[in-house]
């Protein structure tokens, strides 16, 4: 049996405010984890974070500056933040 059922159901929004993305001063040979430094939730208070992609890359055995790209993609829409990550000799 088949019926047609009709589901009253709002996707959860998302803003450019609700993409935070901080950069940082990191140490030579430290542990890098782009994860620790960005916080996206949705309008209900969902993390995001499994839809962020990130472009770029930072070798902490190399001293420098980094710039870096995150990306969101949800429900059909990106939005793109730069930010920049240094690494201390």
């Amino acid at each position: 049996i088949s019926e047609n059922v009709l589901v009253d159901y709002e996707v959860p929004l998302i803003d450019e405010t609700s993409f935070i993305v901080k950069g940082d001063i990191l140490e030579k040979n430290s542990i890098f984890d782009w994860k620790d430094y960005v916080e996206v939730n949705d309008s209900k208070g969902n993390s995001l974070i499994n839809f962020v992609i990130l472009e770029g890359n930072v070798d902490t055995s190399i001293p420098g500056k980094y710039d870096l790209q995150f990306i969101l993609n949800w429900n059909g829409e990106s939005i793109s933040k730069k930010v920049d990550f240094f690494v201390n000799e």
